[in-house]
């Protein structure tokens, strides 16, 4: 039995750490196998050593570009928690495979988690032109128009029927800290502030360096007079965005108009 025969062997049962040795192996005696650089990258996705998995894959595309491997190494960064990484690397996957409609779709989902809903729409709309037969697609492209009007919904107050469009978004994108942050804030224009609090905490623990759920928390905190919660979070917010003169006027506990902002 060959090397590459052993080591696809002890991959295909799970034994990813024997295998990585076997693959090594294999790789000195062929360093231009892009087979055994993309296995080998697998491998390390699964033992968690995602520095030398990236390395791999990088390796395995320089030999030779292929969709699976693009696909692996945007998981690396989603597993991550780095989508903008993600993002750019599945963008390049689709400039190299324009009608692989799973890149697609991924692509779309990514932009619709981050509420760029134009984006979303090109990506999933194309998925579903190539591939008009998968309901997932025509799914996909149902949550998509809620969360616009949704956005539409909430931009003009109307916080209900927003509401309503968010949830079906949820069934798709649960973990998006765009989609909490806006429905924290259509729970602030209900003046259910707990609520909103919790939502936007949420959106926070997914999303703890973005400063515009960071401002949105120091808000709801400063109109429920809870000043020091608001100090926390606006000050953070600061860190991020040090030259944001709405920040320091909201910390300075200003009269003005202030306006929750929308994760677009």
């Amino acid at each position: 039995m060959s090397l590459i025969d052993e080591d696809d062997k002890l991959f295909l049962l799970g034994k990813h750490k024997a295998a990585t040795e076997v693959y090594n192996e294999a790789a000195k005696l062929n360093q231009k196998d892009w087979e055994i650089c993309h296995n080998l990258g697998v491998c390390y996705i699964y033992l968690k050593q995602f520095n030398k998995a990236q390395d791999q894959l990088h390796n395995a595309l320089h030999l030779n570009r292929h969709d699976l491997t693009y696909i692996m190494l945007g998981k690396i960064h989603l597993l991550e928690g780095d989508l903008d990484k993600a993002i750019e690397i599945y963008k390049k996957a689709v400039e190299f495979s324009p009608e692989n409609t799973e890149l697609l779709t991924t692509l779309g989902l990514l932009y619709l988690q981050l509420g760029i809903y134009q984006k979303a729409f090109e990506h999933l709309g194309n998925a579903l032109t190539y591939d008009p037969t998968n309901y997932k697609n025509e799914l996909n492209l149902k949550w998509l128009k809620a969360g616009a009007s949704g956005s539409m919904m909430q931009t003009h107050g109307d916080f209900d029927v927003a509401l309503t469009k968010y949830r079906v978004v949820a069934c798709a994108v649960p973990e998006s800290p765009p989609l909490w942050n806006n429905i924290g804030m259509c729970f602030f224009g209900k003046k259910k502030y707990v609520a909103a609090i919790s939502c936007l905490k949420r959106a926070n623990y997914l999303a703890p360096f973005d400063w515009k759920i960071l401002y949105n928390l120091g808000l709801v905190h400063l109109t429920m007079q809870q000043y020091a919660s608001a100090f926390h979070f606006l000050s953070a917010a600061i860190n991020f965005q040090p030259k944001m003169g709405e920040l320091y006027m909201l910390l300075a506990g200003k009269t003005f108009t202030w306006r929750p902002l929308r994760r677009l």
